[in-house]
C-alpha cells in the first residue's frame, strides 16, 4: 500500500499530512542548534573532554531527549486519569523534576524550554 505523500511549502520535505509541513523548521531548528548540527564547538570542550568525545556529547543530548519524552510518557494518575506524552513534565517541571524517577532531566528541560517559546508550540507538542 502506497501513502500518499503531500509536498511542504519549503520545496525540500514531503509529509503524509500536510499539517505537519510546520514541523520541519521546529526539527531543522531542534537539529542544528540543541544537537549542534552534529558536531561541537569550541565551547563544549570541558564538556567534550568529559564524554570522552563529540560524537558522545551529542549522543548525551539525544540520550537525554529519549529519557525526557519517556518519563513525560510514563507519568499517570490513577485517580485523575491522564498521563502519556502531553509535555507535562516540562511545563511543571518544578514540580515533576521534584519526583525521584525524573533524577537528571532537568538540564534537558532547560535546554528545550527555548524551542517551545521561539516556535510557539506546546511542551507536548515538541
Amino acid at each position: 500500500v502506497l501513502t500518499k505523500r503531500v509536498s511542504c511549502p519549503d520545496g525540500v520535505n514531503t509529509a503524509t499530512n500536510a499539517a505537519c509541513c510546520a514541523l520541519y523548521p521546529i526539527l531543522e531548528d531542534i537539529q542544528a542548534n540543541l544537537f549542534d548540527g552534529g558536531e561541537c564547538g569550541e565551547e563544549v570542550h570541558d564538556l567534550v573532554r568529559w564524554y570522552g568525545s563529540c560524537s558522545l556529547l551529542i549522543l548525551g543530548k539525544v540520550h537525554e531527549s529519549v529519557r525526557l519524552s519517556f518519563h513525560d510518557a510514563i507519568g499517570f494518575s490513577r485517580t485523575k486519569g491522564g498521563g502519556g506524552t502531553d509535555g507535562s513534565i516540562m511545563t511543571f517541571s518544578e514540580i515533576e523534576t521534584a519526583y525521584h524517577a525524573n533524577n537528571g532531566v532537568q538540564g534537558i528541560i532547560e535546554a528545550q524550554k527555548p524551542f517551545v517559546a521561539k516556535h510557539n508550540i506546546t511542551a507536548g507538542d515538541l
